[in-house]
């Protein structure tokens, strides 16, 4: 898959999520600037530094019949009018499948200073804070194996590492990212893609930069 932007001046990065979309809703109603159905998981993410995605052989990502696409499209003004046509470009496998691809957010819980908080309740970041924590975790139900991470963060982003540990208490870093750049941003993709046995917990440990430096 790659999602390429039409206009470069104005895209600075854009999802394309699978969503279902109820009979009752018009065409019409597509148009208003409010969203409607049930987003079903995230198809592919675009952004300075990242190209096309591609699976393994006999690995893909399964979109069922009836559901649509929708583009979330993240600009940036230039002081003018602007269009924009963004393309997805989707290759469908010409061989059998015997693993389906997911992606997925690898923080389902999130943490500050230890302590579970809904996403509805993040706090600001305080006003010249240069190194503020927060932690997300992913409790893996099923084995699985990662083919690749893409950490995203905002202009304040100042570095993510991802961790995981297994259920015989082992430790390991998967990912880390000491540096972020919110103007470049890659897909990391395994060499040899680890494969995480259900009962692990995934961790992401992210700081943010508020400070004047940044």
């Amino acid at each position: 898959m790659e999602l390429r932007p039409g206009n470069r001046r104005v895209v600075h990065h854009s999802i394309v999520n699978v969503v279902e979309i109820p009979e009752a809703v018009e065409p019409k109603d597509l148009l208003t600037g409010q969203k409607h159905g049930r987003i079903i998981w995230k198809l592919i993410g675009q952004a300075p530094g990242k190209g096309a995605e591609s699976h393994w052989p006999g690995v893909a990502k399964r979109i069922r019949p009836g559901t649509y696409f929708e583009f979330n499209m993240h600009y940036t003004p230039t002081g003018k009018e602007e269009t924009d046509r963004t393309k997805l470009g989707i290759w469908l496998s010409k061989e059998p499948i015997h693993h389906e691809v997911v992606t997925a957010m690898a923080a389902n819980e999130v943490y500050r200073d230890g302590k579970l908080i809904a996403r509805a309740d993040l706090p600001n970041i305080p006003a010249g804070d240069p190194n503020w924590a927060i932690v997300g975790m992913m409790r893996v139900k099923d084995d699985i194996t990662v083919y690749s991470m893409s950490p995203h963060m905002h202009f304040r982003g100042k570095d993510m590492q991802y961790s995981v540990k297994y259920p015989d208490g082992r430790d390991e870093v998967l990912l880390n990212v000491p540096k972020y750049n919110y103007e470049w941003q890659l897909n990391y993709e395994f060499a040899n893609p680890p494969k995480i046995p259900a009962g692990s917990v995934i961790t992401v440990r992210a700081h943010y930069d508020n400070s004047a430096n940044n």
